[in-house]
Formats: structure tokens, C-alpha cells, sequence
């Protein structure tokens, strides 16, 4: 599929559609592709705040960057109070990868974030 092509149909499926294809594609454990995840979800984070967060949280935690992993998960308490991972685990069920899916539940555990 051409870029033109491929902006088209990200364009109907929303404005975080990009970013959730990315992100498929590059968190796994110990991925070569972390850093620039990384600055991915920043970016992300930035242009529409308190989005990409749980990643960066993820992202942080698998890469042995604890401290900033919990910082991290600090910040999204406060974008969305109401944050468990329970919530977000139920927003997983379409993964077919799950040990991927409760690795990362892990890294959002041992970054403090609350079950739910």
C-alpha cells in the first residue's frame, strides 16, 4: 500500500491510529526499535497529552529505565485519575499475543500502577 493510500485509511480509522500501528509493530521485549518507540510516544504525548503514556510506562519498565518508568506512570495518574490495569488490560482483548499482553501488564505493575 502506498503512503498516499496508507494516510487515507489511517485518516478513517482516527487521529491515533498511526501511533497504535507503531506501536503493534515495535514493543516487544528487548526490542532494537525501543528508542525510537520511545520518542514515538513522547511525541505522541505531547501533540495530545496524557496519550502514549501507558506505553512509554511499558516501554521504560522493559528497557531497565525503572525511575522513569514510575514518573512516568505518576504523570498518567494525573492525565487519567481513574487509570487501573484491569481497565486497561480489558482494552487488550483483541491482542492474540498474550504473554506479550501480561509482560506488559507486569511492567505497568511494577511501575506502580494501581490493579484495578
Amino acid at each position: 500500500m502506498g503512503d498516499e493510500a496508507q494516510g487515507a485509511l489511517s485518516a478513517r480509522r482516527g487521529p491515533h491510529w498511526p501511533i497504535f500501528r507503531f506501536a503493534a509493530r515495535t514493543k516487544t521485549l528487548n526490542w532494537p526499535g525501543a528508542e525510537q518507540a520511545i520518542a514515538a510516544f513522547q511525541a505522541y504525548h505531547a501533540r495530545n497529552p496524557g496519550f502514549g503514556l501507558t506505553d512509554l510506562v511499558i516501554a521504560y519498565q522493559q528497557t531497565g529505565r525503572p525511575d522513569e518508568a514510575g514518573r512516568t506512570a505518576a504523570q498518567l495518574l494525573v492525565a487519567r485519575p481513574g487509570f487501573t490495569i484491569a481497565g486497561w488490560h480489558r482494552t487488550q482483548l483483541s491482542r492474540r499475543d498474550a504473554t506479550q499482553v501480561e509482560a506488559e501488564a507486569a511492567a505497568l505493575r511494577a511501575a506502580g500502577l494501581p490493579s484495578g
